[in-house]
């Protein structure tokens, strides 16, 4: 029996192995590579599930918020062909609209024609101080003086435009004048509109200093011209404006202006006349008459006489120097040598009438003349002598020239 045992336990293990091993998946090579392709396909189905929500999660998206807009489908057989996308672009609508800018407010025109700014009232700048009491500035209605007459008050005499402040309109320029006696001041201003559409004066830029003629300042205002920076050029002359032979002594210059942000300052040119090429500067000096008793033979009557000199240190030859004399009141006549050039003497009794003339002929540059004329009276004279000397042109019917200085074209002298 013993012998037995291990036979029957030995069967029934056999018998185990082949009805329940059976059914068991060896655990070898092949199980391994089994369960490997098992989790591989799950693996890559779950990727493509990842991936399938990562990209549709975004097209859903973009398709409900509707910005997947394309065009609509035309006809079959219609539709142009198309280039292929790039891979990189993303979603175009077109160049990206340009944010629209605040709208800038409207320069005012400043181009003012002559009507408007004759019917308005404005304001001007100040006239020169010897205006004064005979321009007025404030709410002026300006007269038309373009035709060459310069009313009273306050007239427009010439009208342009420039754009005088950079603001790429154009200002009115306006040349001015005033005449309270034959002679007008003068100043140029300049106007231009507000917001409102309003006439505002926007400076002045030069107004005449003197009507005196002659003294180095500018009596007239002879020219205006903008040039292309939109400065204001004005040509002035040191006299006041005036016609005939005269006009052509006047000297002239060109100043130019311009806008600083607040009003109007000289940039370029002169500032001052240098004394006139042209003219002569005669001095004129005289002594005084110191009568003496004549011999007995001559009872009432008394000698003297009088010293004239003429200077000319004017930088021109003088062509035609005149001497008047006035001897006042009291019978007198002449003596001596000395009186060939003068006129208006009795030739017969050498007495003298009133104002006496005598033509000097040229004294040339540098040069002086000197006359010494007898004089006799047969009473006290009471009143005093006057020496005043002019310089003529040659052909002295068209007047005078001028004199660079007239306080010293004149001399008294006194008898005694």
């Amino acid at each position: 029996m013993a012998d037995n045992y291990p036979s029957l336990l030995d069967a029934e293990f056999e018998s185990y192995r082949a009805t329940v091993l059976s059914r068991v998946v060896p655990a070898g090579p092949d199980a391994v590579r089994h369960t490997v392709r098992r989790r591989r396909r799950n693996t890559t189905a779950a990727a493509a599930v990842t991936a399938l929500v990562l990209v549709a999660g975004p097209v859903v998206g973009y398709t409900l918020l509707g910005h997947d807009r394309g065009p609509a489908p035309g006809p079959a057989g219609t539709a142009t062909p198309t280039a292929p996308a790039s891979p990189t672009a993303g979603p175009s609508a077109g160049p990206s609209p340009t944010p629209s800018a605040s709208p800038t407010p409207a320069v005012p025109d400043g181009r003012i024609s002559a009507a408007d700014l004759l019917s308005a009232q404005v304001d001007l700048p100040p006239w020169p101080a010897g205006a004064a009491g005979s321009c007025i500035a404030d709410n002026v209605q300006l007269l038309d003086g373009r035709t060459g007459r310069v009313p009273d008050p306050a007239s427009l005499m010439r009208l342009l435009y420039a754009d005088v402040d950079g603001d790429g309109v154009d200002e009115s320029v306006a040349i001015l004048g005033c005449r309270p006696g034959e002679s007008p001041f003068q100043q140029v201003a300049v106007f231009d509109r507000d917001e409102d559409g309003r006439i505002v004066t926007l400076g002045q830029v030069f107004r005449t200093e003197s009507l005196q003629a002659y003294t180095g300042k500018a009596s007239w205002i002879a020219d205006v011209q903008p040039d292309t920076a939109g400065r204001i050029r004005v040509q002035v002359g040191d006299a006041p404006q005036t016609d005939g032979p005269a006009r052509k002594w006047v000297q002239k210059q060109w100043r130019t202006y311009g806008w600083t942000g607040s009003g109007f300052a000289q940039v370029a040119g002169p500032t001052r006349f240098d004394p006139n090429p042209l003219f002569t500067d005669l001095r004129v000096t005289a002594t005084d008459v110191v009568f003496v008793d004549q011999s007995p033979t001559e009872l009432g009557w008394r000698d003297g006489s009088v010293t004239v000199t003429v200077r000319n240190t004017g930088p021109t030859d003088a062509e035609t120097v005149e001497l008047t004399l006035e001897f006042g009141t009291a019978k007198m006549r002449r003596t001596a040598a000395g009186w060939e050039s003068c006129s208006t003497v009795d030739q017969r009794t050498g007495t003298l009438f009133g104002s006496v003339r005598c033509r000097l002929g040229p004294i040339r540059a540098g040069a002086q003349r000197t006359l010494k004329l007898g004089l006799e009276n047969s009473e006290p004279q009471p009143d005093e002598g006057v020496a005043h000397v002019t310089v003529g042109r040659p052909d002295s019917a068209n007047g005078y020239i001028p004199d660079l200085s007239f306080r010293d074209n004149s001399a008294s002298f006194d008898f005694h």
